[in-house]
């Protein structure tokens, strides 16, 4: 498998696991951010869910190209930054235990778009 296909499996995996739980757990997710469950808030979440999901399935319908140098850039690029925008969010909501994996899951997938989109093509 190539390093690019698994990097975009991942990346996928990732995204839609955040957009389900976002979509079907919006009330739990609010409840444990200490925060008011009201109609704005829940829909607010779930249309997140449904970016993130979106965002998995473009992802996943792309893992078969290969990801680096100008080949699919703008696939890079939103990934990229996607999940460094998500990491510094999350270092600066000053994670507690519970968001600490996802700072690192975010922080490694950040990298590994970012190393693809400023050093060119990825190995394999």
């Amino acid at each position: 498998m190539k390093e690019s296909q698994l990097l975009m499996i991942v990346a996928s995996l990732v995204l839609a696991a955040v957009g389900c739980g976002c979509l079907f757990l919006p009330a739990e997710l609010l409840a444990s951010a200490g925060m008011p469950e009201t109609t704005e808030a829940v829909a607010a979440i779930q249309l997140f869910a449904a970016a993130m999901l979106g965002f998995a399935a473009l992802n996943w319908s792309a893992k078969a190209v290969l990801i680096g140098g100008i080949y699919a850039r703008p696939l890079a690029v939103g990934n990229f930054l996607h999940f460094a925008i998500g990491t510094i969010v999350l270092l600066d909501a000053q994670p507690s235990k519970v968001l600490l994996p996802a700072v690192v899951v975010y922080g490694l997938l950040a990298a590994w778009f970012g190393r693809i989109l400023f050093y060119g093509k990825p190995a394999g």
